[in-house]
């Protein structure tokens, strides 16, 4: 290592310290305490030290050494607002701001206050931001003022000019006259703003943003209701986001149509609208080639949940990535093209026939998420098998609701050679028929997959894997007991099973019912689990293994290799001692072409 140029010795050093933030003044000390050569390399590479960190345990000296080594380069300055700040923390801000001429980027948030201690900006950090001052090199500017419920939002006059500023974040802020930020910020490609109750004042300023390429707006509990002016275009705009309480439809449909000619994403929550007389959603830009649409039905500020008919017309032609969620009044048939590669359908009806006509054009479709979804129609019959599909999770509502027609839908499209399939049911009580979309999946297709088996704790894991290719399918549901139930009943059932992990009593069910063949079983683990509420008793372990010996004669296994016992108990005071002769009664359970060994891991052992 000493051998390696100061380069790349001082190259390996900044990987080292990649991702520090707060420690990185004292991780470069400790760099250049370890010899000369890494003391050279490390003080003789400037742009180590260009990342500030300013808090109330900077020191003055940490700071004059940072701005000291690093020397001309580009600065990049993340300072905590903290209740109180002391003086030298201010007089450290000081000194950064006298360094305006080279900070590349400005992070100012404050440390999560609480309603008894919040408090606004002391004026030493704010005078930088509200002055007429030039900021050369700035490229990156992120403000946050962490304000409580009761407390106003903090203003700022943000008249600072930086000519190359690229991205704009303001959290809980407001600008008093937003009018002037695209004289101060020409170069503009990014702005977010979060937490501010309107955005009226800022509508109008986003046009002569000319740069603009993304833009993300968060009020979750404020309002997007502004009219806009029939000129407003966003020309350069490729990714939209928006997250507000109350929308009102004709402002989504003239963002989401040609006056934002190159929008590519667009992502929108919203939990109520405003007084739409008549007025629907459109989506109309050419090239959208991601479009979320959530409205969640959980917010008690927004009890109204109208139904606005969503329209869409070019967009699906190019659409990629389709997500809606609580959308109900939407023609699913036009809002599926044949480049959609990822779908996610959630808490509404679904038109299943139309459904099943679109998705005939999907030939490249990969994942595919149905979350509490209700069918609207009966099933087409024969619906095509999504042939690229690689995963696809169906999953039960908050209400528990699994309509047995979806569940249906969602087993016949699944391809033989699908990856990855999660099933996650309701809680107890399970209806029987909601493993029947897996029974079917193992009906239709007779290949040589292979069923993991899990039902440790609350849940049963089901995970189907195909011999050669390892691709894996899984399925979770959260009352084992009943669905458990309906799959020992199915021969089927048995034939898959190649890795078995099962609590001791459900693997002497399942060896009673197996009659008498695990053709592929590899290996199963038995595992006893200690009630909570019941004191700790070799005893009862014993009985328990017992139980498991006695459960079948013996049992066809050809490919068996490992018998796994564990015993999970916290309280138990040593691993407890079993005789060998139940070992050896336990290993006679199964017939196998293999050498059969047990294994107990740490958690038991064997005695004569």
């Amino acid at each position: 290592m000493l051998a390696l140029p100061a380069e790349i010795l001082g190259y390996i050093v900044a990987l080292s310290i990649e991702g520090f933030h707060k420690e990185r003044y004292s991780q470069l000390e400790g760099l250049a305490a370890v010899s000369r050569h890494w003391r050279a390399a490390t003080l003789g590479n400037t742009t180590l030290w260009n990342d500030v960190y300013l808090d109330r345990g900077t020191t003055e000296g940490q700071l004059a050494t940072l701005l000291h080594r690093s020397a001309q380069s580009i600065l990049s300055v993340d300072l905590e607002v903290t209740v109180r700040l002391e003086p030298r923390a201010l007089r450290n801000f000081g000194r950064v701001m006298g360094q305006v001429h080279r900070i590349r980027k400005l992070v100012i948030r404050d440390i999560a206050p609480t309603a008894a201690n919040a408090s606004p900006w002391p004026l030493e950090v704010i005078r930088p931001l509200n002055g007429e001052t030039l900021w050369p090199q700035l490229h990156y500017l992120h403000l946050s003022h962490a304000k409580t419920a009761n407390e106003p939002f903090l203003a700022l006059d943000l008249r600072i000019s930086a000519p190359k500023l690229q991205s704009l974040a303001l959290s809980h802020l407001q600008v008093r006259d937003p009018s002037s930020l695209p004289n101060a910020f020409p170069g503009l490609q990014s702005l977010t703003i979060t937490g501010t109750r309107t955005f009226t004042s800022m509508l109008p300023v986003l046009t002569d943003l000319s740069c603009l390429r993304s833009l993300s707006i968060v009020m979750r509990w404020g309002s997007l209701t502004a009219d806009i002016r029939p000129s407003f275009s966003l020309p350069l705009l490729e990714s939209l986001d928006i997250d507000v309480g109350r929308l009102r439809p004709s402002v989504l449909s003239n963002l989401a149509s040609n006056s934002c000619p190159r929008l590519t994403s667009l992502r929108v929550k919203f939990q109520d609208v405003a007084e739409h007389q008549g007025e629907n959603i459109e989506i109309s830009s050419p090239l959208l080639t991601v479009l979320h649409i959530e409205m969640p039905d959980e917010a008690p500020a927004f009890p109204r949940r109208p139904h606005i008919p969503i329209h869409f017309r070019v967009a699906p032609r190019a659409l990629v990535d389709l997500a809606l969620d609580g959308v109900m009044s939407v023609d699913i048939g036009a809002a599926i093209g044949p480049s959609l590669q990822k779908l996610t359908l959630a808490s509404s009806e679904i038109d299943v026939a139309a459904l099943c006509s679109a998705l005939t054009q999907c030939h490249d479709l990969q994942q595919m998420t149905f979350i509490d979804l209700d069918c609207a129609t009966t099933i087409d019959p024969n619906p095509t098998i999504l042939t690229s599909l690689k995963h696809a999770v169906i999953r039960a509502g908050i209400q528990g609701r699994l309509d047995r027609t979806i569940l249906r839908l969602f087993a016949y499209l699944l391809p033989p050679m699908i990856e990855d399939v999660q099933i996650y049911g309701p809680g107890t009580p399970c209806p029987s028929g909601f493993l029947r979309p897996m029974l079917d999946f193992l009906g239709l297709h007779a290949l040589p997959m292979e069923l993991s088996l899990d039902t440790r704790g609350q849940s049963s894991y089901f995970y189907l894997t195909e011999h050669v290719h390892n691709y894996k399918r899984l399925f979770v549901v959260k009352s084992a007991s009943e669905c458990l139930q309906v799959l020992l009943v199915q021969p089927t059932f048995y034939a898959h099973i190649r890795k078995c992990t099962v609590g001791i009593y459900r693997a002497a069910e399942m060896l009673s019912k197996c009659g008498g063949s695990l053709p592929i079983l590899e290996e199963v683990v038995a595992i006893y689990h200690a009630g909570i509420a019941r004191p700790y008793s070799v005893a009862d372990i014993e009985v328990a293994l017992q139980h498991l010996a006695q459960s079948a004669s013996s049992i066809d296994c050809p490919r068996l290799r490992t018998l796994g016992i564990r015993v999970h108990d916290d309280r138990a005071p040593r691993r407890p001692l079993f005789p060998f002769s139940l070992r050896d009664a336990l290993l006679a359970l199964f017939r196998s072409d293999q050498e059969v060994s047990i294994d107990t891991g740490d958690t038991l052992e064997w005695r004569a």
